[in-house]
């Protein structure tokens, strides 16, 4: 399971196009921008907007590609605040991409993102994430050490999404 949080100096709408568009992820997110992802289907019902997702990822060198399919409704604005978003990603399946030998198919337990505005230029950023990437024990203790290293990872690069959504 990794948790974090973070403050992100954009405004909340930057942040979570930044965060959500699959062309502006791809350029910063190092894993999911090697590989392909498609939004298969997508779904707005007043404040929920619900997708249907497919993720390859790619691994280093030594390990097998993983992927996933996911879909990740999104509460946008959420709950009374106006510039708040909150989104839960969970495991899926669809036709078009059945499970193969490789890549190996990720589990989602579950994935919540919560942004909201906490000034005129600053969002705050939770997320929990628990996924089962198959790597096995000896990997996971290996993963388990470096996902601060993850999250210094998915921070800067998303201030760098920031910066392609914002236009500097």
């Amino acid at each position: 399971m990794m948790k974090w949080q973070a403050v992100i100096n954009y405004q909340v709408d930057v942040v979570i196009k930044a965060f959500n568009d699959v062309e502006v992820r791809k350029k910063w997110d190092k894993g999911f921008g090697k590989g392909p992802m498609e939004i298969m289907s997508k779904t707005v019902e007043g404040d929920l907007t619900t997708e249907l997702m497919y993720i390859y990822v790619k691994m280093p060198f030594v390990f097998t590609d993983r992927d996933l399919i996911q879909t990740r409704k999104t509460w946008y604005p959420y709950h009374t605040t106006a510039k708040s978003m909150l989104q839960v990603c969970t495991n899926s399946t669809h036709p078009k991409y059945p499970p193969k030998e490789k890549p190996i198919r990720c589990e989602i337990f579950i994935q919540a993102n919560y942004f909201e505005a906490i000034g005129p230029n600053s969002t705050k950023l939770c997320s929990l994430g628990h996924m089962d990437m198959k790597f096995g024990s000896t990997f996971f203790g290996m993963m388990k050490s470096k996902s601060g290293d993850r999250v210094k990872e998915i921070i800067e690069g998303l201030n760098k999404g920031c910066k392609i959504v914002a236009g500097k």
